[in-house]
C-alpha cells in the first residue's frame, strides 16, 4: 500500500468516526464575496441570496510533525446545498496551505454531519472545535494527540467560555 492509499483510509476511518453520514468530495466553487476562514457567516449569506440550505460537517488536513508522526485535523466547516441538492464548498481557501483542506481534483474531502451546528453564543455561531486522529499507533502520537486536545480545550475555555470533553 503505497502513501496515498494509506493517507485516504485513514480520512475514511477518521470520518466514519464522526459521523456515518455521507462522506465524500464537494465541489469547490469559492464565492468572490465570500471570505477564507468564515464559511459559517458565508453560506448562511449565500443561503439569503440564492436559496438552498447550509450543510454542516467536517473537511480534513494532513500533518506530519518530525518528532511524532502523521496524523489528520478535522475542521468545522459549512457548505452550500443547492436548490437541486449539490454540495458547494463556497468559502475561498486560506492563502496558507497547511490551512487548506485535502482535495481531489479540486473538490473538498468532506464528511457531513447535521450534528455539527454551530454553537451559539448569543449572537455569535462559534466554529465546533478541531479533531485530531493519529495515522499508526505510538504512544509518543497519542500523547501528541492529548495534547493538541487539551490546547483546542484551553482556547475554547479562554476564548469562549467553554468546557469541552474530549473523546479519544
Amino acid at each position: 500500500m503505497d502513501k496515498d492509499d494509506i493517507l485516504f483510509n485513514a480520512i475514511e476511518s477518521f470520518a466514519k468516526s464522526i459521523s456515518k453520514e455521507t462522506f465524500g468530495l464537494v465541489y469547490y466553487r469559492p464565492d468572490k464575496e465570500s471570505i477564507a476562514t468564515n464559511c459559517i457567516t458565508n453560506v448562511i449569506h449565500y443561503v439569503e441570496k440564492h436559496g438552498g440550505s447550509a450543510i454542516y460537517g467536517w473537511y480534513f488536513g494532513h500533518r506530519e510533525s518530525a518528532k511524532f508522526g502523521n496524523y489528520l485535523i478535522a475542521t468545522h466547516h459549512a457548505v452550500w446545498r443547492a436548490p437541486e441538492g449539490i454540495l458547494i464548498d463556497i468559502t475561498p481557501f486560506h492563502e496558507e496551505l497547511k490551512h487548506q483542506p485535502l482535495t481531489n481534483q479540486r473538490s473538498v474531502i468532506f464528511q457531513v454531519d447535521t450534528n455539527a451546528k454551530p454553537i451559539k453564543q448569543g449572537k455569535l455561531l462559534i466554529p465546533r472545535p478541531l479533531k485530531y486522529y493519529a495515522i499508526g499507533k505510538s504512544k509518543e502520537l497519542d500523547e501528541y494527540m492529548d495534547t493538541l486536545r487539551a490546547e483546542e480545550a484551553k482556547h475554547y475555555r479562554d476564548n469562549f467560555g467553554i468546557v469541552l470533553k474530549y473523546k479519544k
